[in-house]
C-alpha cells in the first residue's frame, strides 16, 4: 500500500506552475495603457587605465579598483556602498543635475574588472549626460588624492591585452562558476567576460499589445545598431586595420549560442512574455542567486528542472531572467539593448538619443518597424553577416545600409526635441559621412604606417 500524501508534501508540478507565473509577473507587461516615451538608463562599461604606466588597474592593492571605490565613497558623501563576501563591489547614489532632478548613478563591476557606469533612469539626455561628466571629474580627483592618474577608456574590446587570460577574474562566486561553465561553450567566452565592454540601453516596455512589436523591432534593429556603434580598436593586440569590423557582434558568436543571440521565437505571430520565458526555462542558468543573496551552482539542470524544485521569490525569479544574454533581454518591466559597443559618455548619450527616437512613440515604433519590412531570425543573422563583411556597402533587410540610416534618422529626428536633436548630432554626423567610432582608431593607424 502507498503512503498517503501529507499536507506538507511538495508538489513540484504546483512549484513550475507558481515560478512560471512569477515570471511573467516579474516581466510586468501590462494590459493597461501606458504613455510612451518611457525612463531610460544608460550603462557603459569601461576600462580603468593607469595613464603613467598605460597598464591595466587591478582589482586589489593599495591602488586598485576596490581602493579607488572606498576613496570615491568616502569623498563622495551621496554614495552608498555594495560588499559581497568582505569585497567592495560597487557604489551607487544620485546626482544633483542642472535641471534640478537627481540622477541615480551606479558603478557596480563585471568579470574582469570593467567598470559598469549606469546613468537613470530618466528621461533627461542632458542630465545624463551631466551625471557621467560629474563622475569623470571626481574619479580625476579621487585618483590624483591615491597618487595616481587613472582614466576611464570606453572602447568595445580592452586594448591593451593580448590574452583574456591576462585579466584576472574580480573575486565574486558568479563570475566563477560563468568562467567555467563559458569556458567549454565558446572559444571567445572569456574575451567576452574578461576584455569587452558593452553600451546598453534599458527602457521600459509597453502594453502587452504593444511589447511584442517593440522588442521585434529592437531585435531587427541589433545588426544595425551594432555597426553603427562599432568601437574596436585592436582585438587582442592586433593592428587596428587587421582588427575585424564589429568585433563584439562575432565574440558573441563563439559564446554560449544557447543563451545568446536571438530568441527563436521572436518572430513568431504569437510571441510575447509567454514565449519568451519558455524558451528562458530551456536554458542552463549556470547560478541560482537565492533571496539572502548566495549563489550556488546549477550544474546541467535547466531552469525549469529548478522551478520543479522550489518555489521562487520574486527577487529569485527577477535574477533569474538576468542569467541570459540574447541581443535583446527581458528585465522586470524592460528590454535591454545590449548590443552596442562602450563608447565615450557623449557619443553613447547621442546613440541613447536615436534609440529614444525610434521609441519615443507608437508611431515611431510602427513607422520603424514598417520600414523595415517582415524579418525572420535569418534575416537578422544575414544583416550581422553583411554589415561584417561589406560595412557601409551591405544591404540589410533589401535595402542598403546607407537608406536605412538615413531613414531611421529622419524617424528620429522627428520624435526629438531640439536639445535632444542636438545630442544626437554627435555621433550622427560620423553616421552621415559613412564613419562608425572604430573608424577615428584605423585612420590614426593607417597615418602612422603612412608616415
Amino acid at each position: 500500500m502507498q503512503p498517503q500524501d501529507s499536507v506538507n508534501t511538495f508538489d513540484a508540478s504546483e512549484a513550475y506552475k507558481t515560478n512560471h507565473q512569477t515570471l511573467l509577473r516579474v516581466l510586468n507587461v501590462s494590459d493597461s495603457v501606458t504613455e510612451i516615451p518611457r525612463k531610460l538608463s544608460l550603462a557603459i562599461e569601461r576600462i580603468l587605465v593607469d595613464r603613467a604606466h598605460n597598464t591595466l588597474v587591478p582589482y586589489a592593492g593599495d591602488r586598485g579598483i576596490e581602493t579607488l571605490l572606498r576613496a570615491f565613497s568616502d569623498a563622495w558623501q551621496v554614495f552608498h556602498e555594495r560588499w559581497y563576501n568582505g569585497h567592495l563591489m560597487g557604489i551607487y547614489g544620485a546626482l544633483g543635475a542642472s535641471t534640478g532632478e537627481a540622477i541615480r548613478f551606479e558603478v557596480s563591476l563585471a568579470p574582469g574588472g570593467q567598470l559598469i557606469c549606469t546613468a537613470g533612469p530618466t528621461t533627461s539626455l542632458s542630465a545624463m549626460l551631466e551625471a557621467f561628466d560629474a563622475f569623470d571629474r571626481q574619479l580625476h580627483v579621487v585618483s590624483y588624492r591615491m597618487g595616481c592618474d587613472y582614466v576611464l577608456l570606453s572602447e568595445g574590446y580592452n586594448p591593451l591585452v593580448k590574452s583574456p587570460l591576462d585579466v584576472a577574474l574580480v573575486p565574486r562566486t558568479r563570475w566563477t562558476l560563468y568562467n567555467a561553465h563559458l569556458g567549454q561553450t565558446g572559444r571567445y567566452a572569456r574575451d567576452a567576460m574578461r576584455c569587452e565592454c558593452a553600451t546598453t540601453i534599458t527602457m521600459g516596455l509597453g502594453t502587452s499589445l504593444s511589447s511584442a512589436q517593440e522588442y521585434r523591432t529592437a531585435v531587427a534593429l541589433m545588426p544595425i545598431l551594432t555597426f553603427l556603434t562599432d568601437n574596436v580598436r585592436s582585438f587582442r593586440g592586433a593592428d587596428p586595420r587587421n582588427t575585424q569590423r564589429m568585433t563584439r557582434s562575432i565574440i558573441w558568436d563563439e559564446v554560449d549560442k544557447t543563451r545568446c543571440g536571438v530568441v527563436p521565437t521572436t518572430f513568431d505571430e504569437d510571441f510575447g512574455a509567454e514565449s519568451y520565458i519558455s524558451w528562458l526555462e530551456d536554458i542552463q542558468p549556470i547560478i541560482f542567486v537565492d533571496d539572502a543573496g548566495t549563489t550556488t551552482s546549477t550544474g546541467k539542470q535547466t531552469l525549469r528542472d529548478i522551478m520543479h524544485q522550489r518555489t521562487f521569490t520574486t527577487r529569485e525569479a527577477a535574477n533569474a531572467l538576468t542569467n541570459v544574454l540574447p541581443s535583446v533581454r527581458l528585465l522586470s518591466s524592460s528590454m535591454e539593448l545590449m548590443q552596442a559597443d562602450a563608447l565615450r559618455p557623449r557619443m553613447a548619450v547621442a546613440y541613447l538619443a536615436f534609440v529614444k527616437g525610434l521609441f519615443s512613440s507608437r508611431f515611431a515604433v510602427s513607422a520603424t518597424s514598417a520600414f523595415l519590412g517582415r524579418v525572420s531570425v535569418r534575416d537578422v543573422e544575414n544583416a550581422m553577416r553583411s554589415l561584417r563583411a561589406h560595412g557601409w556597402n551591405a544591404h540589410v533587410y533589401g535595402k542598403s545600409i546607407s537608406q536605412i540610416v538615413d531613414q531611421l534618422l529622419q524617424i528620429a529626428r522627428t520624435e526629438l526635441d531640439t536639445q535632444e536633436r542636438r545630442v544626437l548630432a554627435e555621433i550622427a554626423e560620423q553616421w552621415e559621412v559613412h564613419m562608425v567610432p572604430r573608424d577615428t582608431f584605423v585612420h590614426q593607424a593607417f597615418r602612422h604606417y603612412r608616415d
